[in-house]
C-alpha cells in the first residue's frame, strides 16, 4: 500500500496570489463550462478565454507561472491552498472534479500564454472529458506534439502531480482503496488516519471533516453546480458517487470524533431516491463496481441502493424511501470506531476480535446519537445500525445479543437482506472467491424465516432477479454478454435484457438481446446457458455501466 500524502506547511499567505489563484480557477471554469454550451466562436467563449488567459499570465509575471494543482479536496495555485468563502467553496469542488475526471492533477504554465493557446487547451479538455488516466493519456499526446506551453501531469499521492515531461509514463499512485479507504482497509496512518491528505495533523484537526464539494455540488442547482446530467444514466452515476464521498466523508467524521450533520446524507439519499424511482436498473448496474474497487467504500452505498430497490417493490413512498436509505448508507458507520487491522485480517478471528467487530451495530448508534441526540429524524438511522445482523425470527445467532427475543424493524430487515447479499458477492481479504449470484440468492432463500424475513426474500429476488445486473452471462448462441435489465414481471426473471460484448475484445456493443421476447421457436430462442466469471473472463464491468 503506497504511503498517504504529506503535505508540508504552507508557505505565508500572500493576499495577491490568493487573489490571482482565485481569479484562475473561476475564469478555468467558466471557459470551460461556455465552450461546453455555445462553442469556441461563441462572443462569450470568446470573453471567457481573453479573461483566463489574461490571469494566468498575471500568475506568470507575479509568481513566476501558475499552477493550479488538485490536493485531495483543494486546488492549490502553486505553494498556496486556495482559501474561499463559503458560498463559492462549491465552485472549487467543481474545478477539482473537472480535473480529475480527466485523470489531471495539475496544469501549469511557466510562460506567457496567448489567447489560442488557451482555446486549443479548453478544445482538448472538452474533447477528452471523461476517463481517468486513459483521459490524460489521450491530453497528453495531443497537446504535448502541438507545441502547447501547458504541462500537465497525472495525480501523485493524492493529487500533488509531477511534470508531464517526464520521459518515464506516469502512473496514477492511489492509495489502495482509491478515493477513500473503509472500514477493513485502513492502516494505522491512512488518508483518513493521523495526518490526512491535502494538510498536516494540525491543519487537520482545525478543519475537522469535510463533506467532499467536488461531488457534492452535482446535485445542487446554482451558478456552480456540475455539468449537467441529462441522461439518466449521467444522473445515476452523478448520485452514486456523490453517495460515495458523502459516505467517506461520515466516516471520516466518526473517526475523528466529529461527525457531519444528517442533512447532507439525507440530500444525497434524496438523489439516489430519484433514479431509483426513475430506472432502477441503471443505478444497480453501478453496486457492480465492488469486485473492481475498495470494497468496504463501496459497501455502504451498494446496500442503499439496493435496499431502496427493495422498499420500491414494497411499495414504500418517497418519504419512507429516504429514510430507509439512511439507515442504509450509515448501517455499517460504526466500524469506524473498530480497530482497522481486525477487518483486514486474513487469519481467522481470535473470540476478543469477534467481540470487537460485533460491536460495530451499537457502536454505530452511538456514533449517530452524536449527530443529533434522540431524534425522530435519526430513529431510522439508528435502526439500520443496530438491527442489520439480527435474525428476523428474534432468535438464532444474529448479534447484538439481546435478554429477550426481539423482531427487528422492517427497515432492519430490509437492510439485512442487502447487506448479505452485497457482502458475499464480493471477494474479501478472508475469502478469495466472491461467490456466484446464483449462489448468494440460495443462501438468502435457504435462510428466509428465521434469518431473513421471507417476504421480503421473495420480492429482493424479484429485484435483482435470477440473474442480476451485472452478472455475465453465455447465450444459446455463444454470445456473451452482460445483464443490464432485470425484468419487472415475476414470471420473466430468467429473461434479463443482456448487451453483447465484442468476442474478441470484450468491449460493449451497442447491440442487446432481450430475453424476455416471445418471439420465434422456443427451442431456437436465445436463453442463458451459463453464468462465467467477470475477472477470469477478463471482462471490466465498469465498461458497461461507466
Amino acid at each position: 500500500m503506497s504511503e498517504p500524502l504529506r503535505v508540508t506547511l504552507p508557505a505565508p499567505e500572500d493576499d495577491e496570489l490568493q487573489a490571482i489563484g482565485r481569479e484562475i480557477a473561476r475564469t478555468f471554469l467558466l471557459a470551460l463550462r461556455t465552450f461546453r454550451s455555445h462553442g469556441a466562436q461563441n462572443q462569450v467563449a470568446v470573453a471567457a478565454v481573453k479573461g483566463l488567459a489574461r490571469a494566468l499570465n498575471q500568475g506568470v509575471l507575479r509568481n513566476g507561472g501558475s499552477e493550479l494543482r488538485v490536493v485531495e479536496d483543494f486546488i492549490y495555485f502553486g505553494s498556496q491552498r486556495l482559501r474561499l468563502p463559503r458560498s463559492d467553496e462549491r465552485m472549487v469542488g467543481i474545478v477539482v472534479q473537472e480535473l480529475t475526471r480527466r485523470g489531471i492533477g495539475s496544469i501549469s504554465l511557466s510562460i506567457a500564454t496567448t489567447e489560442a493557446q488557451v482555446t486549443a487547451l479548453l478544445e482538448s479538455l472538452g474533447r477528452h472529458h471523461e476517463g481517468g488516466e486513459d483521459c490524460f493519456h489521450r491530453l497528453y499526446a495531443e497537446t504535448r506534439p502541438a507545441g502547447s506551453p501547458f504541462m500537465l501531469a497525472q495525480p501523485k499521492g493524492l493529487g500533488a502531480g509531477g511534470p508531464r515531461d517526464q520521459d518515464a509514463a506516469a502512473v496514477v499512485m492511489f492509495p489502495e482503496g482509491g478515493v477513500g479507504v473503509g472500514p477493513g482497509d485502513a492502516d494505522e496512518e491512512t488518508p483518513m488516519g493521523k495526518a490526512g491528505a491535502g494538510g498536516n495533523d494540525q491543519d487537520q484537526a482545525k478543519r475537522g471533516p469535510r463533506l467532499p464539494f467536488r461531488t457534492t455540488g452535482m446535485e445542487m442547482e446554482d451558478g456552480f453546480g456540475a455539468p449537467a446530467a441529462h441522461g439518466l444514466r449521467d444522473r445515476c452515476r452523478s448520485a452514486f458517487f456523490t453517495a460515495l464521498a458523502v459516505h467517506r466523508a461520515y466516516y471520516r467524521g466518526a473517526q475523528q470524533g466529529e461527525p457531519l450533520p444528517l442533512r447532507h446524507a439525507k440530500r444525497t439519499v434524496q438523489s439516489l431516491v430519484e433514479v431509483v424511482l426513475e430506472g432502477e436498473s441503471a443505478i444497480l448496474g453501478l453496486t457492480t463496481l465492488k469486485a473492481h474497487d475498495n470494497f468496504a467504500f463501496f459497501h455502504s452505498v451498494n446496500v442503499c441502493v439496493l435496499s431502496v430497490g427493495l422498499g420500491k417493490r414494497l411499495g414504500l413512498d418517497r418519504a419512507q424511501l429516504v429514510d430507509l436509505g439512511i439507515a442504509a448508507l450509515l448501517h455499517d458507520l460504526g466500524k469506524a470506531v473498530v480497530p482497522a487491522g481486525i477487518f483486514g485480517k486474513g487469519d481467522a478471528l481470535t473470540p476478543e476480535e469477534s467481540a470487537q467487530i460485533q460491536r460495530h451495530p451499537h457502536l454505530g448508534v452511538r456514533e449517530l446519537l452524536r449527530l443529533g441526540g434522540l431524534s425522530q429524524q435519526l430513529y431510522p438511522a439508528m435502526v439500520g445500525c443496530f438491527e442489520h445482523h439480527m435474525n428476523c425470527d428474534g432468535m438464532g445467532q444474529g448479534y447484538p445479543k439481546l435478554a429477550e427475543p426481539y423482531r427487528p424493524h422492517l427497515f432492519g430487515r430490509i437492510v439485512a437482506i442487502a447487506d448479505c447479499f452485497d457482502a458475499l458477492s464480493a471477494k474479501r481479504v478472508y475469502r478469495k472467491r466472491a461467490q456466484s449470484h446464483d449462489e448468494t440468492l440460495a443462501y438468502l432463500l435457504s435462510l428466509a424465516g428465521t434469518k431473513f424475513d421471507s417476504v421480503l426474500v421473495r420480492l429482493f429476488v424479484n429485484l435483482v432477479g435470477v440473474y442480476p445486473v451485472g452478472s455475465v452471462v453465455r447465450l444459446r448462441s455463444g454470445r456473451v454478454g452482460v445483464v443490464v435489465s432485470s425484468p419487472q414481471a415475476p414470471g420473466q426473471c430468467r429473461r434479463p435484457l443482456v448487451r453483447l460484448l465484442d468476442p474478441c475484445t470484450h468491449e460493449p456493443l451497442p447491440e442487446q438481446v432481450d430475453l424476455s421476447r416471445e418471439e420465434g421457436n422456443a427451442a431456437e430462442r436465445e436463453a442463458i446457458t451459463a453464468i462465467l466469471d467477470a475477472e477470469q473472463e477478463r471482462i471490466d464491468l465498469k465498461r458497461v455501466f461507466l
